[in-house]
């Protein structure tokens, strides 16, 4: 069993537009001071918990608010690319290989180093096209963070990808590093998701530590990430969205802090890069002889 006092943790944060505006690709001037503000204030909180951690940065920011970006990096913590939420699947497979690219080298210049890890919009239980992992990889990245694990009850697929896991294309290998889910029970369903986003306002903070705990006892990282959006103090208008992702956004916002702050105190964190240095190595980016995506689970090696 490991002590969860040598285990280093990943934070991670989606900063993107609010959901209002996340749709349509646009950042209005009206929102980049609320977008700034809640930057700020996040800063200062992961400063005072000394903690480092990984944002995951969509292109319409970067393009937007430059020095936000810079000020990011200039903070210590690690950027990765978010990817814009596409309106079809069939937009997506036809626009991401454009989107990443673009969005990759704009974040670079602005940060002035290499960007290696990716994050889907929205995250899913699952990769739909392999098309995009080829893609991915062929850019560059050594990693995702993109899915939960799915439920199951089936025997052999009760812990299937709860781990980091590779998976493996014709132009290299990528790691998938799965958010952080709590099985109350230990295995099988149900499984309560943990990673954080909207449900650190629904959710008490012990739920959430509880799923760190699950994840350290084995010896893997937890991954918990926040919406930049969400720490802003401003009322957003929320009536877009589903009823059930309106239902979880409009709780209380401002005790999400409070809950980060108490879960610090008890784990240590810092970014995706640090918690997961062993595995992003030079070796993901090695070129393999096969001829299909495939998946390899890391706690077979």
């Amino acid at each position: 069993m490991a002590d969860r006092r040598y285990t280093i943790n990943a934070f991670t944060v989606k900063l993107e537009a609010p959901p209002e505006e996340a749709s349509t690709g646009l950042i209005h001037s009206s929102s980049t001071a609320g977008i700034e503000r809640s930057v700020d204030e996040l800063l200062a909180f992961l400063e005072s918990n000394d903690v480092h951690a990984t944002f995951f940065i969509s292109g319409e920011i970067a393009q937007s608010l430059p020095q936000t970006v810079a000020r990011v990096r200039a903070a210590g913590h690690e950027i990765g690319m978010l990817s814009r939420r596409f309106h079809t699947p069939l937009d997506q497979l036809l626009r991401f290989r454009e989107e990443v690219a673009a969005t990759k080298e704009r974040l670079e210049d602005l940060c002035g180093q290499e960007v290696i890890g990716y994050r889907s919009t929205p995250i899913s239980s699952g990769w739909r096209s392999p098309a995009m992992l080829e893609t991915l990889v062929q850019e560059g990245f050594l990693y995702s963070s993109s899915t939960y694990p799915k439920q199951s009850i089936a025997p052999a697929l009760i812990n299937a990808h709860v781990k980091a896991y590779r998976m493996v294309t014709e132009s290299g290998t990528l790691w998938e590093l799965p958010l952080t889910t709590w099985r109350p029970f230990g295995i099988g369903i149900p499984q309560v998701r943990t990673g954080g986003g909207t449900r650190l306002s629904a959710l008490p903070a012990w739920v959430f530590a509880r799923g760190v705990e699950g994840m350290n006892r084995h010896g893997e990282p937890a991954i918990l990430y926040v919406h930049s959006w969400a720490l802003d103090s401003n009322i957003h208008d929320y009536s877009s969205l589903p009823f059930r992702e309106r239902l979880l956004t409009y709780g209380p916002r401002k005790e999400t802090l409070e809950k980060l702050g108490a879960i610090f105190r008890m784990f240590r964190f810092g970014s995706i890069q640090e918690a997961f240095a062993s595995r992003l190595t030079t070796e993901s980016k090695r070129p393999t002889s096969s001829r299909r995506t495939s998946i390899v689970r890391a706690d077979t090696e």
